[in-house]
């Protein structure tokens, strides 16, 4: 039994070995690149899901939470896609004329699109601010 638990703890251990972390305050181009090498254009749906639950970390090496949605396209027809928010993060204060900056807060969400035989078509990493609507 305890072998058992410890053979477990080292592939945890080797797990996390392979993950990618991603800090959502790094460069959209940045974020980008590291979900690509993850999930390469072409890779089927159930395989990029795989990759992502067993893969993508946080920065503190937490799983997100990810959302499979589908969407119209051009033609009307249904696309899988895959959402995931990669966190908050505090931006740089606006220096205005006031007497203290305004911080302001920022999401980072990544959005995997696939085409109609379900593969991956392109990711495409966007940020707002949470003051946007």
């Amino acid at each position: 039994m305890l072998a058992a638990l410890l053979l477990a703890g080292f592939a945890r251990a080797g797990d996390a070995d392979t993950s990618i972390r991603i800090d959502p305050a790094e460069p959209r181009a940045q974020i980008r690149q590291k979900l690509l090498a993850l999930t390469p254009v072409g890779e089927a749906a159930s395989d990029v899901g795989d990759k992502l639950r067993n893969r993508l970390r946080s920065s503190s090496g937490e799983p997100f939470a990810i959302r499979i949605e589908s969407a119209a396209d051009a033609t009307g027809k249904r696309r899988n896609i895959i959402r995931v928010v990669l966190g908050k993060y505090l931006t740089s204060p606006i220096p205005l004329t006031l007497s203290a900056p305004i911080p302001l807060v920022a999401r980072t969400t990544a959005l995997w699109l696939f085409d109609a035989h379900d593969r991956l078509a392109d990711i495409v990493v966007s940020k707002r601010l949470l003051s946007e609507k």
